[in-house]
């Protein structure tokens, strides 16, 4: 076995910047086919851990040149079935070398619990290699690894328990160790289950909020179902853009949505069908409200495009204005935290408002869901 510090020291420098270019490279390809992970890290496995591999095992390896882990890529995904879809990419883009590349979540019989993860050997296709700033990179192995995020919590406290030593901890503790990994292998099921329910709901949404919008209640969902379908939802973003001299974004900011829907149902819309009335009926107070509340502040001077929803906030504001002192109490409490005079704002540029168009009509209330 040869293993010289040198050696390592200008190997590993070689490594850390590979390990960079490579982060790099997989979170631009997975970005570009919108995968969503958790995160994609590197590292260089140190000289001690080198050495006692080499040590271990002398017939396998004489020397660095023969490991292919000494630069290790992890990737950590939301859900596990990502961890496939995410491998899809790799085989794709990279060189993988199959004989010595495992999935590890096969290895374990039907009955037993634990580390799961999909480990990969791979090195840069020649196509990519051929690039400029990968040439120096060219026929170095690498390995990846690739499991979900709860699938990485349990591997690293098994890791820092030291139990995946034969004999590390009595039988009883290991029992305990399979049940708790056993639940994070529900824990992952159920999360899989409810991201195919939530994307189920949202078609069902997609497919009803023009033709029966009174059957859907106030969430995230149906507010940017909302915001993307409905014309009277549309114009309100319009109409706050176009007195705040802005463009609106191209996209539609899903949190933001979220928010939005627990301020509407706070200040008393329970449906769709209830916040498409007060979005017509309220569209000349909204713009109006929006020049008024806009003019001379400093929020003007910005560049940058209002997101899509803008009109629903300003909405807020102008039914927040006419609501109850039990409603406006309700409503969101880390706005008035954090200004102390919003309501009072509110209240003194709805008179301004009031002032020149008169009181709005009543609008009919919707019937409750039961």
């Amino acid at each position: 076995m040869k293993f010289s510090n040198k050696d390592y020291a200008e190997k590993s420098k070689t490594l850390a910047k590979f390990g960079l270019s490579l982060n790099n490279l997989i979170e631009e390809l997975l970005l570009r086919d919108n995968i969503q992970i958790h995160s994609v890290t590197h590292r260089v496995k140190d000289a001690k851990s080198v050495l006692r591999k080499l040590s271990s095992n002398p017939d396998k390896y004489s020397g660095i040149t023969d490991l292919t882990d000494l630069l290790g890529i992890r990737i950590i995904t939301y859900f596990p079935q990502d961890v496939d879809i995410v491998a899809e990419v790799m085989k794709r883009e990279l060189k993988i070398d199959t004989k010595n590349s495992i999935d590890k979540r096969k290895l374990l019989e039907p009955n037993q619990f634990g580390y799961l993860s999909l480990h990969f050997v791979a090195e840069l296709k020649p196509s990519r290699a051929q690039l400029a700033e990968y040439s120096r990179f060219t026929k170095i192995k690498f390995e990846i690894q690739i499991r979900s995020i709860l699938q990485h919590a349990w591997a690293e406290i098994e890791h820092d328990l030291g139990y995946k030593a034969e004999g590390a901890v009595p039988n009883d503790m290991k029992r305990n160790f399979s049940r708790l990994a056993g639940l994070l292998e529900l824990a992952d099921e159920e999360f899989e289950r409810i991201r195919a329910g939530l994307t189920k709901y949202e078609e069902h949404v997609d497919e009803t909020i023009l033709e029966s919008p009174e059957k859907l209640m106030i969430d995230q969902s149906t507010i940017v179902a909302a915001i993307t379908k409905e014309k009277a939802i549309q114009e309100l973003d319009e109409v706050v853009a176009m007195a705040g001299g802005r463009r609106l974004a191209d996209n539609v900011d899903a949190q933001m949505s979220a928010s939005e829907a627990r301020e509407l149902r706070n200040l008393g819309i329970k449906d769709v069908e209830q916040l498409l009335q007060y979005s017509r009926n309220l569209k000349p107070y909204v713009k109006l409200f929006a020049t008024k509340w806009l003019s001379g502040n400093r929020a003007n001077e910005r560049t940058e495009p209002f997101r899509r929803g803008i009109g629903l906030f300003y909405l807020c504001y102008v039914l927040l204005a006419q609501a109850d002192e039990s409603t406006s109490s309700r409503w969101n409490k880390q706005l008035q935290k954090n200004y102390p005079d919003i309501l009072t704002r509110v209240s003194t540029t709805w008179k301004e408002v009031v002032n020149e168009l008169g009181l709005p009509k009543k609008i009919a209330k919707t019937k409750e869901f039961s």
